[in-house]
């Protein structure tokens, strides 16, 4: 029998976010308890609170001690984030045309 390997954080927000998208756009559906979560996973409360929080960090859920966590409704501009994060990095800025449209702008650093 191979030993279990130890889920990692990621490997733990990535099924609370699919558990998120399984309930749907339904902004305000409240998550299983971190005790729940803990449980049956087989991991500790620690480990789901630092999932949790890469979850909220993203966006997707919004936590209030006492109360529990919460899906929170999708918004274009944090989904847009990430992208906005990946084109500084690669030194990528945005111009806008006269008609509205915008075209990606390099650095000299990028030419």
């Amino acid at each position: 029998m191979e030993p279990r390997r130890q889920l990692t954080r990621s490997d733990i927000a990535e099924r609370l976010e699919a558990e998120v998208h399984a309930l749907g756009s339904t902004a305000g559906a409240k998550l299983p308890s971190e005790r729940d979560l803990a449980q049956r996973l087989g991991v500790s409360r620690p480990l789901i609170r630092e999932a949790m929080q890469s979850l909220v960090e993203r966006g997707l859920v919004e936590v209030s001690p006492g109360r529990g966590a919460f899906v929170r409704a999708a918004s274009t501009t944090e989904a847009a984030r990430p992208l906005g994060s990946h084109y500084r990095r690669q030194h990528i800025t945005f111009r806008t045309s006269s008609c509205g449209a915008a075209s990606p702008v390099t650095s000299p650093q990028n030419a």
